[in-house]
């Protein structure tokens, strides 16, 4: 069946492409008939024009050469403007004509018609539409063409026409004159020319290409006579003529017969024959707008194709009665193997055939790989119905946003990939943008409401990749830069391809690194306004055998996105609490202990509770312990996050806002949250001293520090100075290498001695003197690998 389909289709394209090349013929012989028909009408009343107009001309200067030789014999000197009866009996005889005149060599007129209005008499060697034509006048012996153009005296548009006469010598004694009417019933050839709203007789004036003449529907010689013609118009029509005839422009004029040619112009095609009229220097042009040869073919051509679809149709139908219903059949098995059962978006396989079509041309085009954020929670939490729904319609916001041009597939699970023609990386960021707002917007499912955030990563054909693997590769690579940032954009870059290679080599370092001992901690001095000590802040370090030292502000983030970082913060509280316990037991000395607490931490179960034992077994009141918190704990979950840390505050814990000011809730979270300390971050402090900017914020800072009843805590201080400007502006204690760098345990020791030693001798501290044990001391020095410009205070 399937063997007799597919012969049946063969059969009916033969007869489809036979048929239609029979068509084809049989319509193109009848354009071209019709052309030609058109072509030879323009031939024949381009001679024709050109004929009348030699004869006209011809009488008129025969007529002028008898008229002229008789007004000398009448009048031989003529000092002042006069009008013979002879000029005005000849214009009743003449209607074709509308002025005489009878002009010195100097082009000053002496003799004209009584019609004529002396006052605006021009001199015709000094008017501009006349001095060339009469100087030419002066030097030929037969008559020459003026420039067409309206003679005031006379009040109307005319051809001028002059003759020289001259003397027994052969100089030029007067010039006779005269005006051929160009408007009205006693104009040239005294009809009009033209047939139809697209047709058009022309005379051009070979010398200066302007219009002697031109018969058109558009009667407006104000534009047509008085500057010459378009050189791009005729520059067209003499290289159509010169390919036409397969002669030069100069042979042409030697023809008596007139050539036809199809001439381009921005509004459209002509056909147009011309010849050339030698004794008077004129091109006759006869055309007419292909459009209207177009209209006279669309009759004959519908009638044509009427009959053709009549056929075909006929026979189409024959044809797709046999095969209708196994196309139906074949049509649902492809939409099923190519589009995703529950959002009816295109699939992985549709987008792999689509893009091995455009990889294999040169056009290029980007690929937006969106990952939704925490979709997993609404699946575990809600159920996968919930999921579906909230899928489907995140399917249908995406496919409404795009471009009829751009392709949305959904890729698997949460992924979803658009295809875009869009190459340029800013209009890529502002249309990702778009479609991450689009994303993050409300859905309701259920009754319930869900916000959503998602990451997108943007990969360019053939910038990133030769094929569909490579490219989803290098937007997956990007997503995932997108995602530390969450619902944020991240356009692929070969160092971002680097650095996320870079990152999965940690996370697989930083699985073992605890069990392997390479982890370790070090503590950073925090002063009062005197220099005394108050506490110090624990901070997370690790040398990696492989890969040396790696910066916190590295394997923090990796730890938070990898779920790490649970075990990371689960060593940093034992380890400290035990270190601590130890040291203060040796020195019999209390202070304060600042840890860092990530999400992750404060959203596991019983937190608050297990850290309270954990820090009664470590031999530590809650109130020793400082907990540092950053605001962007808050983005992921405020209600849950805001208990937890109320719930601690209860239990004696001290918490501190780390990096305040950098965030985008800080005083909503200072109105929701029992906040004991706020932290300057690092970023104000290194510009306090050339800065107002950062001076102003450091300042408002303090001041709702001390307006909530907070402690305000510097960090990051590296000068005299910069501790000088912040005592001025109120700031309670301190912390950055102008007191000491982190140090290790050993190094804290000896640090709290001598920071002892200085108050117990009763003097001051002296912050000029930063601490520094002894040459090599690791308060001074990086740990080993290390780059000390990111061993910075404010990290995890």
């Amino acid at each position: 069946m399937a063997h007799l389909r597919k012969n049946i289709w063969i059969i009916y394209l033969l007869f489809l492409i036979g048929s239609s090349v029979l068509a084809g013929i049989i319509t193109q012989v009848r354009w071209q008939g019709i052309v030609a028909d058109q072509e030879m009408l323009h031939i024949h009343r381009a001679e024709q024009v050109s004929s009348a107009v030699h004869a006209v001309l011809v009488s008129q200067e025969m007529m002028l050469d008898v008229l002229g030789q008789q007004l000398l014999k009448l009048d031989t000197e003529v000092e002042q403007v006069r009008s013979p009866r002879l000029l005005d009996e000849l214009l009743q005889v003449n209607p074709s004509l509308v002025g005489f005149g009878l002009a010195r060599p100097d082009g000053q007129l002496m003799l004209v018609d009584s019609g004529q209005k002396r006052a605006l008499l021009p001199n015709l060697l000094q008017q501009p539409e006349s001095r060339d034509s009469f100087r030419q006048t002066l030097t030929e012996p037969g008559m020459v063409l003026g420039r067409t153009y309206f003679q005031q005296a006379i009040g109307d548009w005319l051809i001028p026409i002059r003759k020289a006469l001259r003397n027994d010598q052969g100089e030029v004694v007067a010039v006779m004159t005269a005006g051929i009417n160009i408007l009205g019933s006693s104009r040239l050839l005294h009809k009009d020319l033209h047939y139809s709203a697209t047709d058009e007789v022309s005379l051009v004036r070979a010398a200066d290409h302007y219009l002697q003449y031109h018969s058109s529907e558009v009667n407006q010689p104000e534009q047509r006579y008085m500057q010459p013609l378009n050189p791009a118009r005729l520059q067209a029509a003499f290289q159509a003529l010169e390919k036409t005839s397969g002669r030069s422009l100069q042979d042409i004029r030697q023809l008596q017969q007139a050539t036809a040619y199809i001439r381009a112009e921005p509004q459209g095609k002509r056909i147009e024959a011309a010849v050339y009229e030698p004794r008077y220097r004129l091109w006759v042009m006869s055309s007419v707008s292909m459009d209207e040869v177009v209209a006279q073919f669309i009759p004959l051509l519908t009638t044509y194709t009427v009959i053709f679809i009549l056929v075909q149709g006929l026979v189409f139908l024959l044809f797709r009665s046999i095969a209708r219903a196994e196309q139906r059949t074949l049509e649902k098995l492809e939409y099923q193997a190519s589009h995703d059962p529950l959002t009816r978006l295109p699939n992985r396989q549709f987008l792999i055939e689509r893009t091995d079509d455009l990889t294999r041309g040169s056009q290029e085009f980007s690929l937006l790989f969106i990952d939704v954020d925490n979709f997993k929670g609404i699946n575990d939490n809600f159920g996968h119905d919930y999921g579906d729904q909230l899928l489907i319609q995140m399917g249908q916001k995406l496919q409404r946003q795009l471009e009829p041009s751009d392709i949305l597939v959904r890729l698997g699970g949460d992924e979803f990939v658009v295809v875009t023609f869009i190459s340029d990386e800013m209009s890529l960021q502002h249309k990702a943008f778009k479609l991450l707002a689009l994303v993050s917007d409300g859905y309701w499912v259920h009754g319930l409401q869900f916000h959503t955030g998602a990451s997108i990563g943007i990969a360019r054909f053939p910038e990133h990749g030769r094929n569909l693997n490579e490219l989803l590769r290098a937007a997956d690579v990007a997503m995932h830069k997108a995602k530390q940032e969450k619902n944020s954009v991240e356009l692929y870059r070969r160092e971002v391809n680097d650095v996320y290679l870079r990152n999965y080599r940690i996370e697989q370092l930083l699985r073992g690194a605890v069990s392997q001992n390479e982890l370790y901690m070090q503590y950073q001095p925090q002063v009062d306004r005197r220099g005394h000590l108050i506490g110090v802040e624990a901070l997370l370090r690790w040398q990696s055998p492989e890969m040396g030292f790696i910066p916190p502000d590295q394997f923090i983030a990796i730890a938070e996105s990898s779920g790490l970082m649970p075990l990371l913060g689960e060593f940093v509280i034992n380890r400290t609490l035990q270190e601590m316990r130890s040291l203060q037991d040796q020195l019999d000395q209390s202070f304060s202990v600042a840890i860092n607490i990530s999400v992750r931490q404060l959203m596991q179960a019983n937190f608050a509770s297990l850290l309270t034992q954990q820090v009664t077994a470590g031999g530590f009141q809650p109130q020793q312990i400082v907990l540092e918190i950053t605001e962007n704990l808050f983005i992921e979950d405020m209600n849950n996050v805001s208990k937890v840390v109320i719930d601690l505050r209860n239990r004696g814990f001290n918490i501190s806002l780390d990096d305040f000011g950098t965030g985008y809730s800080s005083l909503s979270v200072l109105q929701k949250l029992p906040i004991d300390e706020l932290k300057v971050d690092k970023s104000f402090v290194d510009y306090i001293d050339r800065d107002e900017k950062a001076r102003k914020m450091i300042k408002n800072i303090i001041a709702i520090g001390k307006n909530y009843g907070m402690s305000v805590l510097a960090e990051g201080v590296e000068s005299e100075h910069q501790m000088r400007m912040l005592q001025n502006f109120g700031c309670d204690y301190f912390q950055g290498y102008w007191f000491a760098r982190p140090l290790a345990v050993e190094d804290l020791r000896r640090y709290v001695l001598q920071n002892n030693k200085q108050f117990n001798d009763a003097k001051p501290f002296n912050a000029s003197q930063p601490f520094n044990d002894s040459p090599g001391s690791s308060s001074v020095t990086a740990v080993p690998g290390s780059d000390p410009a990111s061993d910075t205070q404010s990290d995890e």
